[in-house]
């Protein structure tokens, strides 16, 4: 039997193969800018090593994906939607995992190097494939139209020395509690001691 691997899986699917989601803006395609195995997408750096991040599922009730490959690279949007296989191979990137059992999860991740990532601004498409002997995408397909295929859009950027970045955090009240009872805090890691954060209301208060 088969193994079934699929890069995409929620309630917005519509078929085995059809996705009606966010085709541009895939779960289960991110990035980060260090191998930290974080699971929330940052924008690429400019000028530096960054890591691309997907999660597979073998979605087959009997088949064992015994050997797969996991391919990355990036697209500036010309105008039309991206198809496999043109537009995702060569790739920056791969990963070759194995052993991936029926019903299992597993998170795949391989360097962007440094040298391969474009310069800030660029509207860069990350585009990845999931490819296993009985299992890869159609050619001529796009991402909506095989569960083999991801895509995550994004911008890179460049903090320069001696900039700053602000990062918005949204705060939700899921009961009746004031937010006055509690407070909120910055924790650095110790070799990040030498940077400063605050927090920045929209009162325009200061908290360093």
């Amino acid at each position: 039997t088969a193994p079934e691997l699929w890069m995409k899986d929620d309630a917005a699917h519509t078929g085995t193969n059809n996705w009606a989601g966010t085709f541009w803006d895939s779960p289960d395609l991110w990035i980060r800018n260090e191998e930290d195995d974080g699971s929330t997408h940052q924008a690429p750096e400019y000028g530096q090593d960054n890591w691309f991040y997907t999660r597979v599922r073998n979605k087959s009730s009997a088949g064992v994906a015994k050997h797969f490959v996991v391919t990355f690279s990036y697209k500036e949007w010309a105008g039309t939607e991206f198809v496999y296989p043109g537009d995702f191979l060569p790739a920056v990137a791969a990963k070759a995992e194995f052993d991936l059992q029926p019903g299992q999860t597993r998170i795949v991740k391989a360097k962007w190097p440094r040298s391969r990532v474009p310069a800030a601004g660029t509207h860069a498409c990350i585009l990845a494939s999931v490819i296993a002997r009985h299992d890869h995408p159609t050619a001529n397909k796009h991402v909506w139209e095989h569960n083999n295929l991801a895509q995550k859009n994004t911008t890179v950027v460049n903090l320069q020395a001696d900039e700053f970045i602000i990062v918005p955090v949204l705060l939700k009240n899921v009961g009746n509690i004031e937010f006055s009872d509690y407070s909120l805090e910055v924790w650095r890691v110790k070799r990040f001691s030498q940077y400063t954060a605050c927090l920045v209301q929209k009162s325009r208060e200061f908290f360093c």
